[in-house]
């Protein structure tokens, strides 16, 4: 059964853009803060932190351009965040060895008990974020938002 676009309105449509967007924003703000706290001697800008989620994440995807489509972020900021990020000796750019045009980045050694405490934090996040939502909840949550993403996907826009 296909939701009928005067249900979708009735019911609120903003309601699940907004939760969607509340919720990535309080957690990005929540890691921020707890990063800066933990880490302050590395002064990470939120610019900074999000690149390092993404490369946590995103192992096969990291150049600068695909950071830049992620996050939706300028050319100009990420490459300084790039730059800073491996003043810091938080992660390394390397020659792509297939096509030499590209520029992979990637976490260093250093970085590795500052990603443990990402994944710690993030498990923190969630576990608070998922309380008292039963197990088939969760699971047909995902289920939803898979279907959702496949069809946002799919969706041309210009």
């Amino acid at each position: 059964m296909d939701i009928s676009m005067d249900k979708f309105k009735k019911e609120g449509s903003d309601t699940l853009l907004i939760a969607m967007a509340k919720s990535i924003k309080k957690y990005n703000k929540y890691l921020d803060n707890k990063i800066k706290e933990e880490y302050s001697d590395m002064q990470l800008s939120p610019n900074e932190i999000q690149i390092i989620i993404y490369l946590m994440r995103n192992k096969n995807y990291n150049t600068a351009k695909e950071i830049c489509i992620y996050t939706n972020v300028s050319k100009s900021l990420v490459s300084r965040s790039i730059n800073m990020l491996e003043k810091k000796k938080i992660i390394i750019s390397e020659q792509d060895k297939q096509d030499k045009r590209n520029i992979r980045l990637f976490l260093t050694k250093e970085s590795e008990s500052l990603q443990r405490f990402v994944e710690k934090q993030t498990k923190e996040f969630f576990q608070k974020a998922l309380e008292g939502i039963e197990e088939r909840e969760y699971a047909l949550t995902i289920q939803v938002f898979e279907k959702i993403y496949k069809n946002v996907n799919n969706i041309d826009v210009l």
